[in-house]
């Protein structure tokens, strides 16, 4: 019985990443892509007048917390024109497979991801060596959020996104739990930028050591195959390969 191997890889606005999406679907038989997401206040966010009032152009904000109003349920669907040629041709050979829906889910129908998602994020950003690591400094904390306005491809249906601006803490902690838990439930191996190298390294050794102390979210969060996918390094072997071959740090990842 033949065993199918599976990537999740993260999308960016980089052309480059097609070439890298080549290597990669010659190593893997399925590459499960996520394309960039806007981060935006949900709409029940903004139905709460206890937490947000708009005001003509502006939005009052009275009560903001990222976990619970922050949604990335928006993929951005214009990507470089290379990197949707090579999408497109390994999207017809059976290759690639569009795992961007799972953000959604991600975000709000599972419940104990969630709970390990919060945990993990609470935990980056209090940490001053993930900061440091991030380049996170710590007036990038500041509240802010702009006003984009947005057209629906398919259906020209218009709207407007409240974009708060995302520390690189929080987008990388994101990232590596997002991706770990695409990874989890396909029985693949995330693959990220090699800029995320020494991240996933330092998270690995915390949450070793964690997975051993006293109960926490993380340990409640799915089995400990599910837990191991949100800290373990599995795929050193592959990032090492690309990060040889990529000619751009940048070139495979978020």
């Amino acid at each position: 019985m033949s065993i199918k191997t599976r990537a999740v890889v993260h999308l960016s606005d980089d052309a480059r990443q097609a070439d890298q999406l080549k290597r990669i679907a010659l190593i893997f038989d399925e590459v499960h892509y996520i394309r960039p997401t806007a981060a935006s206040i949900s709409p029940e966010a903004l139905g709460d007048p206890s937490r947000y009032t708009i005001s003509g152009q502006r939005l009052l904000v009275h009560d903001f917390n990222y976990l619970r109003d922050v949604e990335h349920a928006y993929a951005l669907e214009s990507l470089p024109r290379e990197l949707q040629e090579v999408l497109s041709a390994l999207t017809e050979a059976g290759v690639a497979v569009d795992g961007t829906p799972m953000i959604g889910k991600a975000g709000s129908e599972d419940l104990e991801f969630r709970d390990a998602r919060a945990f993990i994020l609470e935990r980056d950003v209090k940490d001053d060596k993930w900061n440091a690591m991030t380049g996170t400094k710590p007036g990038d904390y500041r509240l802010r959020i702009g006003r984009v306005h947005v057209e629906a491809v398919e259906t020209g249906e218009k709207d407007i996104w409240w974009n708060p601006v995302e520390p690189s803490s929080v987008f990388a902690s994101d990232q590596i739990s997002i991706a770990s838990y695409a990874a989890a439930l396909l029985d693949a191996a995330p693959l990220f930028d090699v800029r995320y190298n020494d991240l996933l390294s330092y998270r690995y050794e915390l949450f070793k050591a964690a997975q051993e102390a006293s109960p926490s979210p993380l340990r409640k969060a799915g089995g400990a195959s599910y837990r191991g996918r949100l800290g373990a390094v599995r795929f050193s072997v592959i990032n090492s390969v690309f990060s040889n071959s990529a000619g751009s740090p940048a070139a495979l990842g978020c």
